[in-house]
């Protein structure tokens, strides 16, 4: 019999994450860290699908062998912590957040665990309560540095809808770095869609910003295209000019952002090896000024 999933993050991306896997027949279980079972309901397309939460707490010990963490990488380390009694020493953790640097802090809450990073452009929002719209499945990306795929996503994540192997997975975290430095900051600052940074105040924003952050991008090996970012970023831009970047949910939402591991991060690597990244810190300290005045 094939290990339960537990997925863990009962937002807009857990939900719409639990619902792909039990289109697919991949066993699992939503998990939420309050003290009673929740429901959520989802909308997709013309179709509303109910979907349990069940509390952690209601698990024994050791009984998840199997859990994604679909949470913000700011929240991992809490998730993780909240989730230890319930992990099996041996479980295989998978997490969706995006972003670099959280590695370091999480590496003692591990012991002999393995984090598996996942890279994904499924999207969806939370319209108040309990109450998720899809907007898409997306493709998730899945690796752990190993050509041929593990064993726990054969007999499982392989079946779901868009899920892939990516034996370059470190490639595709970078990439998905470099596109979000770019986009999700200032679509925060901004107030803005993702289309709006092609025309107007927004497009010379994101020229500047993008001019200034791919030498150190390249500088560090974390954008190897032959395309340059500013041709990439409009043309993310353009496939989602109707969306909202996940860090302006969160403002819109007076959640925590990901500023530390996108352009916090870079700054960090950047100021490292020499450079001095004025707009990148500019950015950083319009979207920090953000979060501290919805609090």
């Amino acid at each position: 019999m094939t290990d339960t999933w537990y997925i863990l993050g009962a937002g807009a991306m857990g939900t719409l994450t639990a619902h792909e896997f039990s289109r697919a027949h991949v066993q699992s279980c939503l998990l939420h860290h309050g003290s009673q079972t929740e429901l959520r309901f989802l909308q997709c397309a013309d179709d509303e699908h109910t979907l349990s939460a069940q509390p952690l707490t209601n698990l024994d010990q050791a009984e998840i062998k199997r859990l994604l963490v679909t949470t913000k990488a700011g929240q991992l380390a809490a998730a993780l912590r909240g989730a230890d009694t319930y992990l099996h020493p041996d479980a295989v953790i998978v997490t969706t957040a995006n972003g670099l640097g959280m590695e370091a802090a999480l590496a003692p809450l591990l012991g002999s665990r393995r984090l598996v990073r996942a890279v994904s452009t499924a999207a969806a929002f939370r319209q108040g309560g309990h109450q998720v719209t899809a907007v898409t499945a997306g493709e998730t990306a899945v690796g752990d540095g190993q050509d041929r795929p593990a064993p726990w996503f054969l007999d499982g994540l392989q079946h779901v809808r868009g899920w892939r192997w990516s034996p370059d997975i470190g490639d595709r975290i970078h990439r998905k770095f470099a596109i979000n430095c770019a986009i999700n900051g200032l679509t925060a600052s901004l107030g803005c869609r993702n289309g709006e940074l092609l025309n107007g105040p927004g497009a010379e924003s994101l020229a500047q910003l993008v001019a200034e952050t791919e030498p150190v991008l390249r500088a560090l090996g974390l954008w190897k295209d032959h395309l340059s970012l500013q041709a990439e970023v409009e043309r993310v831009c353009r496939l989602t000019a109707d969306n909202q970047s996940s860090m302006l949910q969160d403002i819109l939402a007076q959640r925590p952002t990901e500023m530390d591991y996108l352009n916090g991060e870079l700054l960090r690597r950047g100021r490292a090896t020499g450079f001095e990244l004025a707009r990148n810190q500019q950015l950083v300290r319009a979207v920090r000024a953000l979060e501290l005045k919805a609090q």
